[in-house]
């Protein structure tokens, strides 16, 4: 769970904030892969327990609610909130 959560889900949760208007389908493909990272025969959602992991579409969800957070407290001159305010 270290090596997946230090390699591999910092490249599955880049660009979530890109996806916030996406529909839960793009995060739906990806759960499989933090399913594996989890390989036993215990049910998805006691590994989640077990291993402290949220589950993926929480996950995605919690890191684009960041990223609006982010870009709401930028000062009003920058671009990109220019951009978010349109």
């Amino acid at each position: 769970m270290r090596l997946y959560k230090a390699l591999v889900l910092p490249i599955m949760e880049y660009g979530t904030a890109a996806t916030v208007t996406a529909t839960d389908k793009a995060t739906k493909e990806l759960e499989p892969v933090q399913r594996s990272a989890m390989l036993s025969s215990t049910s998805t959602v006691a590994l989640e327990v077990l291993t402290n992991t949220l589950p993926l579409t929480i996950h995605m969800k919690m890191r684009q609610a960041q990223e609006m957070v982010r870009i709401v407290t930028k000062t009003d001159n920058d671009p990109l909130k220019q951009d978010f305010n349109n």
